[in-house]
């Protein structure tokens, strides 16, 4: 079972517990199935392919791509030389980019990153930015990943979230003064967490504490804008990245300062008498009116020049935004993909649907519509630094597919397929500080590599057109994709074992 890092005991891990009980040990089959027939390792040459540069937007036709034993060693034209028992793939008519990153998931779950790994896979992210978890599995994940026993992509992790009072979900570091917050971050830290994961409820001064500490442990901070603080504040203190526009939209309306007054004394609320307070949900539906009424495109403007300057990363997440707002619209739902959504998920999205749903609230749909999108289209024009990150699981946030839809929601808000391109590409390796090892297709660079059978710069959603993978330097062909999409539709319709007693 899990241990909280702070106290050392058990967390009750609810979704990891339904998820084992529904599909227990036949999850595993994905994760424990020979791929040896499916797949290469070792050394392999990519004849004829263009390849396409995310920085600049230059393609480069008939190239020839090396591979030897996870790393790109040769970027050469045609007479490049194959070294000694390399494995030639015929990449004509094919643009090469780089293997593209989810830059906010959740998918380092027991019983759920059996196929949520390889679903990520067989759609082109060879990379994931993890949100929320527990550091053992991580690191024992990545041990399964790296050595080749699952098929998996690279992964960046967070441990607990880092929360206020009261506890919203299983699993989260509860944080009730700055003493606490410190301890926080040393607890995570000597977990062999990877970022810091701050989140809503944290009051003003317990966060404050939590990102000097970060910075004395040299650990990154990010996640939510807590509601007790402004999008600057946040930035000024060193939160390296904030999701789905957390403090940005209360930043771009003229009554910044009434919104976060009115959420302190929200939150004090919630912690004299948490059990007849509002949802956090219900909370931030509530901040939609006073939002649009005051909304400032020149104010929004100035605030992302001023978080850019900060240093500062957006990772907007429009997909599950849209989802949020409208979680009755039978759009959202896509039966083909179904099929690749473990039961648990399934039943969870539906349950959310029918809670949630009915009778959603007009305004919160308008909101994204017109402000959200709004703002991640000043940040293209503003050339603010930005991420493509989906937050699936989230309901109708399909895990693989969904970076495809958030790419495509990031062009039609007004962003170019260049811009989008890269922020999946290219900029999550300039917020690792790895550009020297990843973002690019270039010697030295590791062997993270999607071949399309067309050219996503004129068309974004070409990014889907998925002929080939090399992750990590493991090659999956267009069958050995399909075989893993099989495997995972085959595990996810196979009856549920009876839980044990």
């Amino acid at each position: 079972m899990p241990i909280d890092v702070l106290s050392r005991r058990p967390i009750r891990r609810e979704l990891v517990t339904v998820a084992r009980g529904l599909l227990g040990a036949a999850l595993l089959a994905v994760a424990c199935r020979p791929l040896d027939a499916q797949t290469v390792t070792g050394t392999v040459i990519i004849r004829g392919t263009s390849v396409i540069d995310p920085t600049t937007g230059s393609i480069t036709p008939n190239r020839s791509i090396v591979v030897v034993e996870g790393r790109i060693t040769a970027v050469g034209g045609p007479a490049t030389p194959a070294p000694t028992g390399a494995r030639a793939i015929d990449g004509r008519g094919s643009f090469a980019i780089p293997g593209l990153w989810d830059m906010h998931a959740h998918a380092v779950i027991p019983g759920l990153a059996e196929t949520i790994f390889p679903t990520n896979i067989a759609n082109g992210i060879t990379g994931i930015r993890e949100m929320f978890g527990v550091t053992t599995d991580a690191l024992k994940y990545r041990s399964d990943v790296t050595s080749g026993r699952m098929v998996g992509p690279r992964f960046v992790f967070a441990g607990n979230i880092v929360d206020g009072w009261p506890p919203t979900r299983p699993g989260q570091v509860v944080v009730r003064n700055p003493a606490e917050g410190r301890r926080a971050v040393d607890s995570l830290v000597d977990a062999r967490a990877e970022f810091i994961k701050v989140y809503s409820l944290l009051d003003s001064a317990s966060f404050d504490a939590i990102a000097r500490q970060a910075r004395v442990r040299k650990i990154p901070i990010a996640g939510h804008v807590p509601l007790s603080v402004s999008a600057v504040h946040a930035a000024t203190m060193g939160q390296k990245s904030t999701e789905h526009l957390e403090g940005v939209t209360a930043g771009c309306a003229a009554g910044e300062n009434d919104i976060v007054d009115a959420a302190v004394l929200w939150l004090r609320g919630r912690v004299t008498d948490s059990a007849n307070a509002p949802s956090l949900m219900s909370e931030m539906n509530r901040r939609v009116a006073p939002m649009t009424a005051t909304y400032d495109v020149a104010r929004c403007d100035a605030l992302l020049r001023q978080l850019a300057s900060l240093g500062m990363w957006q990772v907007p997440t429009l997909g599950v935004l849209r989802a949020v707002s409208r979680l009755s619209d039978p759009a959202l739902v896509r039966a083909e993909r179904t099929r690749y959504l473990p039961p648990m998920l399934q039943q969870m999205w539906s349950s959310m649907s029918a809670r949630m749903g009915t009778g959603a609230d007009t305004s919160r749909r308008n909101f994204h519509r017109d402000i959200e999108r709004g703002i991640v289209r000043r940040m293209g024009a503003l050339d603010v630094p930005l991420l493509a990150g989906t937050d699936s699981p989230n309901p109708f946030t399909y895990p693989g597919f969904g970076l495809h839809d958030e790419l495509e929601l990031l062009v039609d808000a007004g962003l170019t397929p260049l811009q989008a391109l890269r922020a999946a590409t290219v900029s999550p390796a300039a917020y690792f500080a790895a550009s020297d090892s990843m973002g690019t297709i270039a010697r030295g660079k590791v062997a993270d590599i999607v071949l399309l059978d067309a050219n996503p710069l004129l068309e974004i959603g070409n990014t889907r057109r998925i002929r080939a993978v090399i992750a990590n330097g493991r090659v999956f062909d267009r069958a050995a994709l399909d075989a893993l999409l099989v495997e995972v539709a085959r595990v996810n319709a196979a009856p549920s074992p009876v839980p044990p007693p």
